[in-house]
């Protein structure tokens, strides 16, 4: 779709992981050298695989826009990471639900199948902004975005 805007995890997400693999690389290069490794080995390993590739990995997949907002609707991933869709016509219910362990909201259409957004994300303004422009006036997702910011 040519009006499709596409949105990432936000950077509070991101931040959080980091420290975990920060965290990670310290450990090792505490952990590691206790395992009587050669110092050329054990140091590639320290770095490599306890810091540096979780992160690099980590970086490109959490970091790809993987919700798109159109004017048909939105694009999305269900809580076991399969892709879906839910047009602004669809009856949908909208709750409360972990987006792994951040605070997040689940869009659930009638036949059960369903998005899950992290709320960092949805509370964004360039989400809103862009919802703004792309849901109806009067659709479950904004109202109920409003009224969490209330609370």
């Amino acid at each position: 779709m040519s009006d499709e805007l596409g949105f990432a995890n936000p950077k509070v997400i991101l931040k959080a992981r980091y420290r975990l693999y920060v965290a990670g690389g310290v450990l090792g290069a505490v952990v590691i050298p206790l395992m009587n490794l050669p110092p050329a080995p054990m140091l590639i390993f320290s770095v490599v695989a306890l810091f540096a590739a979780p992160m690099f990995i980590d970086a490109i997949v959490i970091r790809r826009k993987f919700v798109f907002l159109s004017s048909e609707g939105i694009r999305g991933i269900d809580s076991s990471g399969r892709k879906t869709s839910v047009r602004w016509s669809d009856p949908v219910k909208i709750d409360r639900a972990p987006y792994f362990k951040w605070p997040g909201l689940k869009m659930e259409k009638e036949d059960g199948s369903h998005i899950v957004l992290p709320l960092a994300m949805a509370a964004s303004p360039e989400f809103q902004e862009a919802l703004k422009k792309c849901a109806p006036s009067g659709h479950a997702l904004p109202e109920a975005l409003k009224q969490w910011s209330a609370e």
